[in-house]
């Protein structure tokens, strides 16, 4: 992105559009190139066109992404005996601000969104290059999954995750220790071009004609469901991508090296690779960390961690008290095999995992059930 891009919208006639202002060009992806302009009020917002596409599964796409952030940032309610409270919107989203339209008598489609703030996880690796001390690259990976949470939870799956399309604030990163909940995550998932609705596709109200055999995405971030049939992506297949973006951070390498696309895509499929070093951890902080990464990076999809279970286990490292556990080598494995659903048996009063209401030690009914938190 340089002059030349402004001069070409210059040419268009772009400097102004629907009360915008054009003020600089940003950046230019695989769908698209973004510029940055005011609004009506001064207020600074991206604009992202796509220009003379080729193809018209090229335009379908852009229009999805913008009905995607659209669909993002629709309120959403709590529901009560008195009526409903309409819930803060998440700082996690980018704020979709306009659907996509095109330029009258130009092949130029275009929707204004909100400009995200900070700088890429791409060029926060660069100032700070990994290894990571395994707190940091753990902190990171959670904020990254919460920032997740929202479009997965509607069903939106990314399918081109990776350190490119993720904004790191740090300034905005805010966590309640009271509630135990994250209130800004400081990132923002950006270029959902290539998102698959996964809620849309189970009930067969998606009519976008996609190529079934073309994988879409960066290639060494995408799980190996994902390249071997593109359309059948789930929630769990960001997942993945975010266990290879953990790996970078543990590590300073990806997890999977080829030397051709089709060596790369086979050692992917395979699911095999080196366990990293884990910076600044003991013997069984490692352990937990590496159960955490085999989960995301786990070839079967029914075994792989849900971003549920991931974001519990991690926030449970970084800031429930799991660390003044892990001498209990029977906790840890009764932790990790059940990812977290440890509890105190009322009856014997020992750690377990109940099924149901049936204690797993002792094997009587009980209520109560303390959760292994509250010991600490």
């Amino acid at each position: 992105m340089n002059t030349d891009s402004i001069e070409l919208l210059k040419r268009l006639g772009l400097e102004s559009l629907d009360g915008h202002r054009l003020i600089e060009p940003l950046g230019a992806g695989g769908q698209g190139v973004t510029f940055v302009y005011a609004d009506p009020n001064g207020v600074h917002v991206a604009a992202k066109f796509l220009i003379a596409p080729k193809k018209s599964t090229e335009v379908d796409r852009f229009y999805r992404e913008a009905d995607a952030l659209l669909k993002l940032s629709a309120p959403s309610y709590r529901y009560h005996s008195a009526g409903r409270t309409e819930l803060p919107r998440d700082p996690s989203i980018i704020q979709g601000l306009t659907p996509a339209k095109q330029v009258p008598n130009l092949p130029v489609h275009y929707f204004f969104m909100e400009l995200a703030k900070g700088e890429s996880l791409a060029k926060f690796i660069q100032n700070t290059p990994p290894p990571w001390n395994w707190e940091q690259a753990l902190m990171m990976t959670w904020r990254i999954a919460c920032a997740l949470t929202p479009s997965l939870t509607t069903g939106i799956v990314h399918r081109d995750l990776h350190p490119g399309n993720i904004m790191v604030n740090n300034s905005a990163f805010k966590y309640d220790p009271t509630t135990q909940e994250c209130l800004n995550t400081g990132i923002q998932i950006l270029d959902f071009g290539v998102h698959l609705n996964s809620l849309a596709k189970l009930f067969k109200t998606d009519d976008f004609a996609e190529d079934t055999f073309r994988p879409v995405g960066a290639i060494s971030h995408s799980s190996p469901e994902s390249i071997k049939t593109p359309t059948a992506g789930t929630g769990k297949s960001d997942m993945w991508s975010l266990g290879v973006i953990f790996y970078k951070l543990l590590s300073g390498a990806p997890p999977f090296f080829g030397e051709t696309y089709f060596d790369l895509i086979n050692i992917i499929g395979s699911g095999q690779f080196q366990e990293p070093a884990i910076v600044g951890a003991t013997d069984n902080e490692a352990h937990v960390v590496l159960h955490l990464l085999h989960g995301l990076l786990q070839v079967d999809v029914n075994r792989r961690l849900h971003n549920g279970s991931f974001t519990k286990m991690a926030s449970d490292m970084l800031f429930a008290g799991l660390v003044h556990k892990l001498n209990d080598p029977y906790f840890i494995d009764l932790y990790m095999k059940n990812n977290g659903d440890v509890w105190v048996c009322p009856n014997c009063k020992q750690l377990t995992a109940p099924f149901g209401s049936r204690c797993s030690v002792c094997g009587l009914f009980a209520e109560d059930w303390l959760h292994w938190k509250h010991l600490y």
